[in-house]
């Protein structure tokens, strides 16, 4: 099934299903995947397990959902500020500000993240490979022009 359209994420208008991923990762994050149940969600989001599941199909997909939602949410507020930043050290020092600033108001939600590729099969593989994929070009580059700066040198280990 093919995701929905990236929601409009404006902090006071979240739509119902993104006060749902909102409210599953808190909880994953807060009681780990396993120990987090349906109802718990249901419960936490004011809705009944029946509500609850006419917006998800399954908890692994609610989890695979919540993955996407993170990944749709940093490349809004994160990658598309730093992409046209030619400078690959001047990209990766901007992308890493303003991801922490991103994610500090929600240092305690980020404790524990729960293992998707291992809980999802194929579908959580994919949402690993999605996240590397941004890990990756987040860096490309600056390595190299770190090196070239004499703002780092190589190691043994590299």
């Amino acid at each position: 099934m093919p995701r929905a359209a990236k929601p409009d994420r404006k902090a006071d208008s979240l739509s119902p299903r993104d006060r749902i991923l909102e409210a599953a990762a808190r909880l994953i994050c807060e009681k780990g995947y396993d120990a987090t149940s349906i109802q718990d969600i249901a419960d936490a989001t004011g809705l009944t397990k029946a509500g609850l599941y006419h917006h998800i199909r399954s908890k692994e997909s609610l989890l695979l959902e919540i993955q996407h939602y993170g990944m749709d949410v940093f490349e809004e507020k994160v990658l598309s500020q730093v992409v046209s930043i030619a400078d690959p050290l001047e990209r990766l020092k901007v992308c890493m500000e303003k991801n922490v600033l991103h994610l500090w108001p929600r240092r305690r939600q980020l404790r524990r993240r729960p293992n998707s590729s291992r809980s999802c099969g194929e579908a959580g593989r994919k949402c690993c490979v999605r996240t590397q994929a941004v890990r990756r070009w987040c860096i490309s580059g600056a390595l190299p022009a770190a090196r070239a700066r004499s703002n780092c040198r190589r190691s043994d280990n590299s």
